[in-house]
């Protein structure tokens, strides 16, 4: 049944929750890492821990797409709901015994649950295959923009809010969310990923190809550039004050992106350009952080510019997400091409990120420094703010130019792979005719312009005929 007035079901609202609450495992993961004493003074294992998340991502991906071929999609997202709940409970036991192996392993788990939000992700536009994905320039940007800022939510600190109020309330909307969709309507619990064309075609589809390319080299160097929190510490900003300022991007993160991307939609009515250019054109985040931390975040103490530049940073980041998400959902055209794109290419950009911090080393290494390890005692962390503000600017620019430059070449082949715009068009997103003997013709704006001047001289021209018979 319909949930809003412009094509949201119940079951996509339901769906969607599933995608946004997945933050709340990596704070539960958060909590375990901040309070695992046997991590203390033991840098090697934190950088293991991390990419040890990043591996089980990789891994996760291959998982669930293979029980997507054998298990229906209602099934798989409940039994992932209730593997989430599982391992949420589990996260007191593993920190009783606080043994570093035990919590990296714990960690590796949670990587392949937090793949299983891709599930959420894609089934949620099941009643749209037919129409194209271009309602998703909305909704992914809500969904999106809502996970996002449960993500910065959970990391605030608030004196006198009860403890332990997230565990009950989390378990209560996931045994809420599992009886919702289990109960989900039959196109949810009648298919399986059946066998596609996707690899065959896939130097077909080169928007897909370049925007993770683009991903992919950002997240070489994620283990720099998602350290803003660690950056407002040393800029000055308290642990109480961290908390407002996320508050704070949190806020600015729903309305910015639900401005954007409402703006998007209604520039896209007559095509796919918008979204194209902004897709395309749009730098990523990782850029202004880290000219900010090398302007600002040294010699300008407590910079209120400096934590501006971050939430402006933060929004960008998670709207370049958003559109290439979408644009690449729009280019696939396909639930079931989607549903594999999405899995194959989170894996290539957490394969790159689990890399992160040694590729970021070896990428700032040239120039005598490195923002994973000290220069002065082996295996710690840099603490040297200049030489690690330095190490920051000479790692992060060079992955993220190359970046942006690869999105930037997707520009040409953007308009060519949207196969439908709006569920019309000759060919349907699944590549076969909407009608018979259809064909598609592409028509200069100057040749529709001499036609409609063509018709008015005409018109002009038998007006004229008839005030003559008349007279």
């Amino acid at each position: 049944r319909p949930f809003t007035g412009d094509g949201c079901l119940r079951i996509h609202a339901v769906i969607a929750l599933g995608y946004i609450i997945s933050p709340v495992m990596d704070a539960r993961l958060q909590y375990l890492l901040s309070n695992a004493k046997s991590l203390e003074h033991r840098y090697t294992f934190e950088i293991m821990s991390l990419s040890a998340g990043h591996v089980g991502c990789l891994i996760g991906c291959y998982i669930w797409l293979r029980l997507s071929r054998a298990v229906p999609a209602n099934l798989l997202m409940a039994v992932a709901l209730f593997t989430n709940q599982l391992f949420f409970s589990l996260t007191n036991t593993f920190l009783t015994f606080d043994s570093p192996v035990l919590i990296v392993l714990f960690e590796l788990f949670c990587g392949v649950l937090t793949t299983s939000r891709w599930l959420f992700l894609i089934w949620n536009f099941n009643e749209d295959f037919h129409g194209g994905f271009q309602i998703g320039t909305r909704r992914v940007a809500l969904i999106e923009s809502l996970r996002s800022c449960l993500a910065g939510l959970l990391t605030v600190q608030v004196e006198g809010l009860p403890t332990g109020i997230v565990s009950p309330i989390f378990s209560a909307l996931n045994l809420l969310l599992i009886i919702m969709i289990v109960l989900a309507p039959s196109c949810y619990s009648s298919y399986v990923l059946p066998s596609t064309n996707f690899w065959r075609e896939l130097k077909d589809h080169k928007v897909y190809i370049l925007f993770i390319i683009s991903m992919s080299l950002n997240g070489l160097v994620a283990f720099v550039w998602m350290n803003s929190a660690a950056w407002l510490s040393m800029n000055g900003w308290t642990p109480a004050e961290v908390s407002v300022i996320e508050i704070v991007k949190a806020a600015v993160l729903i309305v910015a992106l639900a401005t954007t991307f409402m703006t998007l939609h209604h520039m896209s009515i007559w095509g796919p350009w918008a979204m194209r250019d902004f897709s395309c054109y749009l730098p990523p985040g990782s850029l202004l952080f880290a000219l900010a931390f090398w302007e600002l975040g040294h010699l300008h103490y407590r910079s209120y510019l400096f934590v501006a530049a971050l939430i402006v940073g933060a929004v960008v980041d998670v709207a370049r997400f958003a559109a290439f998400w979408t644009a690449i959902l729009t280019t696939l055209a396909n639930k079931w091409y989607a549903l594999l794109g999405a899995f194959a290419g989170f894996a290539v950009i957490q394969a790159c990120q689990a890399v992160s911090p040694l590729a970021s080393h070896i990428i700032a290494w040239p120039w005598g420094v490195s923002p994973t390890w000290s220069g002065l005692v082996p295996w710690h962390p840099e603490t040297s703010l200049a030489t690690y503000q330095k190490a920051v600017m000479v790692s992060v620019w060079p992955a993220a130019i190359l970046a942006y430059v690869a999105q930037i070449m997707a520009w040409r082949y953007f308009l060519p792979e949207v196969l439908t715009y709006k569920g019309h068009g000759n060919l349907m997103p699944n590549g076969v005719k909407g009608w018979e003997a259809s064909e598609t013709a592409f028509v200069k704006g100057s040749a529709i312009g001499a036609a409609h001047d063509d018709e008015d001289s005409n018109s002009e021209t038998s007006d004229s005929e008839d005030e003559g018979r008349r007279s």
